[in-house]
């Protein structure tokens, strides 16, 4: 059996990101898009190198300081670690984040220096680098 394919887009969108192939008869799949003023989720995500230690999300509209990253985020990784692997202990941690204004305080460092956490350098301007790459 022959099938005859044939390559279209939605009328409403024009990208090539949103063609697919579609049989002949057939209606082309439903692109689905966000409204721009849609409420999103921000979220926090410590992981090792084997899998998520915490998953932190934010509430809308909340501030996010240093105060607030070293009380919700960072102790609870902490805190997590610690529980995983009590023998190793935090010194043996590395901590690789960008340089958000709440991640580069002088508190915020402070804190992980006191609990012995190893900061990675992380290179001005530099959107290649991605967690995933370590």
């Amino acid at each position: 059996m022959i099938t005859n394919h044939s390559f279209i887009t939605s009328k409403s969108v024009e990208k090539s990101s949103n063609a697919a192939w579609v049989a002949s008869g057939n209606h082309p799949p439903t692109v689905v898009r966000r409204s721009h003023f849609a409420p999103r989720t921000l979220l926090t995500i410590f992981f090792k190198s084997t899998g998520p230690v915490l998953i932190h999300s934010f509430k809308c509209g909340q501030t996010i300081d240093h105060q607030y990253y070293i009380n919700n985020c960072l102790r609870p990784v902490i805190d997590e670690i610690q529980n995983q692997r009590p023998s190793l202990g935090i010194p043996s941690i590395k901590l690789h984040r960008d340089n958000g204004k709440a991640h580069i305080h002088d508190d915020v460092v402070n804190y992980l220096q006191s609990e012995g956490v190893t900061i990675m350098p992380y290179p001005p301007n530099s959107p290649n680098l991605a967690p995933c790459n370590f």
